[in-house]
């Protein structure tokens, strides 16, 4: 498939409980994007997200997004511990992958995402939303070894 400079991208949306609605959404509205596919094993979930975005496919089967030519991008918006197999199911598909925050639960397993990306010369993107909020900026300048001092109620002796 030729895909033009005028095409929009394609993207797929892959777990519709939580956040996925809010991505989806985005995705939906945002110029040069196509909302394409919203995958969701919940039936009454995908049922919902059939009527919110009813131009985009719907299915329970993450393969038939995966298998779909067109789709260059998946969303993995699903609990968090299937962020990990998910994602690295789309990228060995060959799709960049925006993946939820924590993209896994372990290290090794991030590590072999991004390894996975490389490969394939795909794009991982992490979910960042709270990054930049104010109190999660407050707990980052908490701890940082420079704020920590000793307790008061310390009873550590050396």
């Amino acid at each position: 498939m030729t895909v033009t400079a005028a095409d929009p991208v394609r993207i797929g949306v892959v777990g519709l409980n939580y956040w996925g609605p809010n991505l989806a959404r985005n995705v939906d509205r945002l110029p040069g994007a196509e909302l394409a596919w919203c995958c969701d094993l919940d039936e009454q979930v995908l049922a919902k997200a059939q009527t919110q975005f009813p131009d985009a496919r719907h299915t329970r089967d993450l393969d038939e997004v995966l298998a779909d030519e067109a789709v260059e991008a998946v969303i993995v918006a699903t609990s968090v511990p299937t962020h990990y197999e998910l994602g690295k199911r789309v990228l060995q598909a060959g799709k960049h992958a925006f993946i939820e925050k924590p993209m896994a639960l372990r290290a090794a397993d991030a590590e072999d995402l991004v390894d996975t990306a490389e490969a394939r010369g795909r794009q991982l993107m992490v979910g960042h939303l709270l990054e930049y909020h104010p109190g999660v900026r407050k707990v980052r300048n908490w701890s940082r070894p420079a704020s920590w001092g000793a307790s008061s109620t310390s009873t550590r002796t050396a």
